[in-house]
């Protein structure tokens, strides 16, 4: 699990970074970034993402690297996958008390 919150310090340097590099290009800046301030890639990743938007790109690095590095879980994301991987997790019990009364409704 990657806690997103523990780098977010983080996050205004990575803004001004980029902000000083007009047309900088995400494969390109990504690696520098985490070298540089010691952060994972996936949490440049997210960085990026929430400060420019989560374009296809992003979010096929995301989880391309997610399943390169085994990362089941990302903590403090606000990207709409991850909460909602991480509300099935949770609710998952509840879930599948929905579904056998679904079920039962059926067979009635």
């Amino acid at each position: 699990m990657i806690d997103l919150d523990y780098y977010r310090i983080n996050l205004p340097w990575i803004k001004s970074f980029l902000d000083a590099k007009p047309g900088w290009k995400y494969q390109e800046v990504v690696g520098w970034i985490a070298m540089g301030r010691d952060i994972p890639i996936i949490a440049v990743s997210y960085f990026i993402g929430e400060l420019y938007g989560f374009t296809d790109e992003i979010n096929a690095k995301i989880e391309s690297d997610k399943r390169f590095y085994s990362v089941a879980r990302v903590k403090g994301s606000n990207r709409l996958e991850d909460v909602a991987q991480q509300f099935m997790e949770e609710n998952a019990e509840l879930m599948n008390d929905l579904a056998e009364l679904e079920q039962k409704e059926k067979e009635v």
